[in-house]
């Protein structure tokens, strides 16, 4: 994180965004003090975000209109889930204070306070100095690395171990169900750091490159079945061009082909909700929409939109279409099936 922070310009360099509107203190003592809601009062202030799969909502712990000001006062750490317990720990590793977790930091049945936190949802990750995913865990286990059983061996060739990650990240969603998670995706596109705990092993994303515990995960794999690496490399090459596109002087045509193979990308994600198919990816559309200064239209560019319109389905089945339930997509959508 220090490498990166010092000798990468494109992932250093400062953005201006909005700050959430209430953050956790999780204090600076590595031992489990209590830790509470609070908000930002220096702009300057570093946070962490933690990106991770909800599971079954009716567990998960949440911050609502009657536990809003208990929180303000404590949030027990015997409380939280494993996956919250590890990334306070590692916001303290880091000698860092505040950390932003979507289901505490925004009251979940006030629904004003949804709309107005979600639609800066992709700013505050964009704002922050790092993210930590959650990869590998879904609450059904309660867990991140804590309790992983890790075995010490000797690679003689690093390129095995990149590939058995790149292929577990890219077809299993038991072992990497973040990464199929399409509320996950702009997140991951947006963060300019991100710390993946996965069920192998931990790695390093950034706008610059990808550090796997074995070594550096190139992104050139020719030699790799297609079907396997494109996946992640994709993501990880739409994460390189995106930030090179706000920085860099970028022609508005290579924009609209980044954002094809976006929504290419982002159509095959899983979504709980379909009615959230826009609203998943409208931070990341609203930030370019600032940026390019060309109107958003429903998941098409005014700009583009000709070529917009030449969508088409790459399943052959029409039997899951939701065009009849999405009464707030317009049927011209890619996101209207």
């Amino acid at each position: 994180m220090d490498d990166c922070t010092k000798r990468h310009p494109i992932c250093s360099s400062n953005i201006p965004t909005v700050q959430p509107t209430r953050i956790i203190d999780v204090g600076l003592d590595a031992i489990l003090q209590n830790i509470f809601l609070t908000t930002l009062q220096d702009d300057r202030a570093q946070y962490v975000t933690l990106s991770h799969c909800w599971g079954d909502t009716s567990t998960i712990l949440t911050t609502t209109k009657d536990t809003i000001e208990q929180r303000r006062r404590n949030i027990p750490f015997s409380e939280l889930p494993r996956t919250f317990q590890d990334a306070v720990q590692i916001t303290r590793a880091l000698g860092l204070r505040y950390l932003w977790i979507d289901s505490l930091c925004i009251i979940q049945d006030d629904k004003d306070d949804w709309q107005f936190e979600s639609a800066k949802m992709a700013e505050i990750y964009l704002g922050s100095c790092l993210t930590i995913a959650a990869t590998a865990s879904t609450f059904k286990f309660h867990r991140t690395f804590s309790g992983a059983d890790f075995t010490v061996y000797a690679r003689q060739g690093l390129d095995s171990g990149h590939q058995r990650m790149s292929g577990y990240a890219s077809t299993s969603t038991n072992t990497a169900p973040l990464l199929h998670r399409a509320w996950a995706y702009q997140e991951r596109i947006l963060a300019p750091r991100m710390l993946h705990v996965h069920m192998e092993e931990v790695f390093w994303e950034c706008k610059s490159c990808t550090i796997c515990e074995c070594s550096y995960l190139s992104w050139e794999r020719e030699h790799l079945d297609r079907n396997i690496w494109s996946p992640i490399r994709g993501t990880l090459a739409l994460k390189g061009r995106m930030a090179r596109a706000v920085h860099e002087a970028t022609p508005v045509e290579d924009v609209h082909k980044m954002w094809l193979d976006v929504v290419e990308e982002y159509s095959m994600l899983a979504i709980t909700k379909e009615s959230d198919r826009l609203p998943a990816l409208s931070g990341l559309a609203k930030f370019l929409s600032q940026k390019f200064q060309t109107l958003y239209l429903a998941g098409l560019w005014e700009s583009n939109l000709a070529i917009g319109l030449l969508w088409h389905r790459c399943s052959v089945s029409y039997s899951s279409c939701f065009r009849d339930k999405l009464s707030n997509v317009p049927s011209w959508s890619w996101a209207s099936i």
